[in-house]
């Protein structure tokens, strides 16, 4: 056998062995060294001999249970402790509530540990006290329990639950049972097709731990989940009672208000166990079915936390509202937004991980959640400013129209078909409505997300990895006309043109084929561009002084080139004209948030390593806009686009600059 790095035992074939307990160890020198003894018994009680203990952390002893299962450890220095019990055929658990045995200010002498035989091993012990199975890799036999939900979200399978328990609050009662190789995979041969919520079921199968991939490929930095995969599934019984239900809220278990890791600290022992919410009004709503909730009616809010005029939870200054939990529920034909409630009052439903790094609570039917008491998108009217041009005033507006160009689609032959589908145009006509009737038809209007002209089909796309074969096409003009022949059969009086600077094809970040860039869409009817120049994609711009001494660019539009913005949207600025003063726009489209850490991930505090990218981006941005106040403190600079980040974040408050 070998060690890693934490010191868990790597057990080769043919060896039965449960490792537990480990931790980040550390030693606390507080005093006289402490002594560790316990016992050893099978789980009908029998005092187990030759069973090998040992306990880590800087230092390693070992002991070996006598004839009646019993052990002492003696000189071992204060600290915490992994510990680790070996015998062949057998596997062995600890009463401990934690991850370590800790040792730094007493001693231990009543350590219980639990063997098992491969066919009587209880949810409880596989799922371990830990994030993750002591006993991942290993095969296990006949593992009963009570089928709580069908699930079909990430992964397709059923979660079980043991209907006795062991007992104990730091291990899960439940476990998720793996019924495909693959989301669109058919079901394994060894699982019935006619499974059902309440059946009693025995699985034999191996045990292993998963991290959902999320919507976009990544993986690392989520949490798994403990399951039993390649199962053999039989049933012993149906129309089984399901377990009771874990209370969360006023009348049972509380979720922390802290920290997030306390938060995963609350889910995890619950992980496939039912639990029953308690009156959660939603405080919004995402396009994956998962309903963020508060509980009671609302009650439960951290002392920052701020409802909006619509329902919604306000994010403040980095507090990320852990006290939320999430529903999960694919079957409702329209979603509701923040502000509803459920008929059921009370929601029951099974505890999950996602592939958007949140704990989810699956209902198993309707029944468990009940209708909607609330409010849906068609209840809400849009949004429509007060903001209105005149004479005096310049309007100018940010529109984000994500990824707006055409697709291609899985049957398109060629980039010619693909260009013939007409949702490029469906979506010209819905941006056109927002423009013209929600927007007020603002004089200038910072596009953020404008894609090519030109559908590349993408072979093989997750966020971390995408392979299209680059067409060297990348001018947006197509997609502008088409917004603007929309924008102008609703209000013929409108005159827009527009104006970019094509990006290096396939290097600017973005959706993978689509080459997308902010650009300018503006009123000819109000305002002035005079082009300068003929900027490439990797041409820097400067501001400079005509000769009336008025600011401009030597560029018009330009781009601010940094080290920072490889791989990512170069900020476009554009020098108009409006009541002949010159007006300097900055249009961004900051480093997004791909590739942070998850709040409720494996990694805690969690480490949002994209933030000081576009901290960067937008040091490089105000210092262009500092270079033009310098030339001019009376100059009227805009920073405007979409910062990929908060209002009260690091990057934001880097936008600053002195002179504005």
């Amino acid at each position: 056998m070998k060690k890693n790095k934490k010191g868990i035992l790597i057990f080769l074939a043919m060896l039965s062995v449960t490792i537990f307990n480990s931790c980040d160890l550390f030693t606390e020198q507080s005093g006289n060294n402490r002594t560790v003894s316990g016992q050893v018994l099978t789980s009908d009680g029998t005092p187990l001999a030759d069973v090998k203990i040992t306990i880590i952390c800087t230092e390693t002893y070992e002991a070996t249970t006598d004839s009646s299962g019993k052990f002492t450890i003696t000189g071992i220095s204060p600290g915490r402790y992994s510990i680790e019990a070996y015998l062949y055929d057998y596997t062995i658990a600890s009463n401990l509530e934690s991850d370590c045995l800790s040792l730094v200010w007493e001693d231990k002498s009543d350590l219980s540990l639990t063997a098992y035989t491969d066919d009587n091993i209880p949810i409880g012990v596989i799922q371990g006290t830990g994030h993750t199975s002591p006993i991942k890799g290993q095969a296990v036999y006949n593992i009963e329990g009570i089928v709580t939900c069908l699930y079909s979200n990430e992964e397709k399978g059923f979660f079980m639950q043991d209907p006795e328990g062991d007992g104990n609050d730091s291990t899960s009662d439940g476990i998720f049972v793996k019924t495909h190789s693959e989301l669109d995979e058919p079901l394994y041969e060894t699982v019935p097709t006619d499974l059902t919520v309440g059946d009693l079921v025995k699985v034999s199968g191996t045990v292993d731990e998963q991290s959902v991939a999320n919507y976009l490929g990544y993986s690392d930095g989520y949490l798994t989940i403990t399951m039993i995969d390649k199962p053999i599934v039989t049933i012993l019984s149906s129309n089984n009672t399901l377990p009771e239900a874990i209370e969360i809220g006023d009348n049972g278990k509380n979720i922390p208000y802290d920290t997030d890791e306390n938060v995963i600290n609350f889910w995890e022992p619950m992980e496939g166990m039912r639990v029953k919410l308690e009156d959660p009004l939603t405080v919004g709503e995402d396009s994956y079915c998962n309903f963020p909730c508060i509980l009671n009616g609302g009650a439960h809010m951290n002392l920052d936390g701020i409802i909006t005029d619509n329902g919604g939870y306000l994010l403040v200054d980095n507090v990320q509202n852990p006290e939320r939990c999430f529903i999960y529920w694919e079957d409702y034909d329209d979603n509701p937004l923040a502000g509803s409630s459920f008929s059921a009052g009370d929601v029951t439903g099974v505890v999950s991980y996602t592939g958007n790094g949140i704990y989810t609570v699956n209902p198993a039917s309707s029944s468990d959640i009940g209708s909607v008491n609330g409010v849906y998108a068609d209840d809400l009217s849009e949004e429509t400013t007060t903001i209105v041009g005149d004479s005096e005033t310049l309007t100018v507006a940010v529109y984000n129209i994500e990824n707006y160009g055409p697709e291609w689609e899985d049957d398109s032959e060629t980039a010619e078909d693909a260009d013939n589908y007409d949702d490029r145009n469906q979506k010209a006509t819905a941006l056109a409505d927002d423009i013209v009737n929600n927007l007020g038809s603002p004089d200038i209007i910072v596009l953020v997300e404008m894609g090519d002209d030109y559908p590349t089909k993408v072979l093989y796309q997750n966020t971390m990895n995408s392979y299209y074969i680059p067409d060297g096409e990348t001018s947006a003009e197509g997609n502008a006309k088409k917004l603007i022949t929309k924008i102008k059969a609703i209000d013929s009086s409108l005159n827009y043109s527009y104006t970019d600077i094509a990006p290096e094809d396939g290097n600017e970040g973005g959706k993978p084929g689509m080459n997308i860039r902010v650009g300018f869409l503006y009123n000819t009817n109000r305002v002035n561009f005079t082009k300068v120049g003929d900027a490439d994609f990797d041409d820097q711009t400067c501001p400079v002084k005509d000769n009336d001494g008025n600011i401009m660019l030597s560029q018009n539009p330009g781009r601010i080139l940094d080290s920072s913005f490889n791989n990512s949207r170069r900020p476009l600025v554009g020098c108009f004209e409006f009541n002949d003063e010159p007006i300097i726009i900055i249009g961004c489209h900051l480093k997004s948030k791909l590739g942070d850490s998850p709040v409720f991930g494996a990694v805690q505090p969690p480490v949002f390593s994209s933030e000081a990218k576009r901290v960067k981006q937008a040091e490089a941005v105000a210092e262009f806009a500092a270079k033009c106040l310098t030339m001019d403190s009376n100059a009227n600079v805009i920073i405007c686009g979409d910062m990929n980040d908060y209002g009260f974040s690091e990057a934001v408050e880097a936008l600053e600059v002195p002179y504005m």
